[in-house]
């Protein structure tokens, strides 16, 4: 089951650029609101940044890593890279088409609960980095992920619970 809904019908389809860039923007992530878009937004614009300042500091100069270091270092900010330009793309695009795809292949970017767990991992490799502002942006990262995996388990119980009381209400007394 995935968390995006095609339209049953061909409403969609003749749209005009308004109006695919208003449904670029659309947030079809369940019980999103903006200060979770807004955190979410943030932490992936400072990921890529942060990415993007380290792989320039490393050309520029080798970093403190011996020079037989140096090809993984570049291995892993290119990784970084890869991955904030996903964070950004279903963050900042959340309802676009390539977002849809990518949320399609990876079902769990489609709730909060699977997204904080990619933000953990992600959080913890930048802290983990060797470069302060990836640390420092690591840190961000984890307490974004601490708040999408504590959301998404809130709304998990939530449906849970309604779903148990719903099919206590069908249940026909003989």
């Amino acid at each position: 089951m995935s968390a995006v809904k095609e339209p049953e019908d061909d409403t969609k389809l003749n749209l005009t650029f308004k109006e695919k860039v208003r449904y670029a923007f659309e947030d079809p992530t369940p019980h999103s609101n903006t200060f979770m878009r807004v955190i979410g937004i943030v932490g992936a614009v400072a990921a890529f940044v942060s990415a993007i300042i380290a792989f320039i500091s490393s050309i520029v100069e080798f970093s403190f890593m011996p020079l037989y270091r140096t090809p993984l270092n570049y291995c892993v900010i290119v990784f970084f890279i890869i991955f904030s330009a996903l964070m950004l793309l279903i963050e900042i695009l959340p309802g676009s088409v390539a977002s849809k795809g990518v949320i399609e292949d990876a079902n769990f970017l489609g709730n909060f609960f699977g997204r904080g767990w990619f933000y953990f991992v992600l959080g913890i490799f930048y802290v983990c980095s060797g470069h302060i502002i990836c640390a420092l942006v690591g840190i961000y990262l984890l307490i974004v992920a601490v708040i999408f995996v504590t959301m998404g388990a809130i709304r998990y119980e939530e449906a849970r619970t309604a779903e148990e009381k719903e099919a206590k209400d069908q249940v026909i007394d003989v």
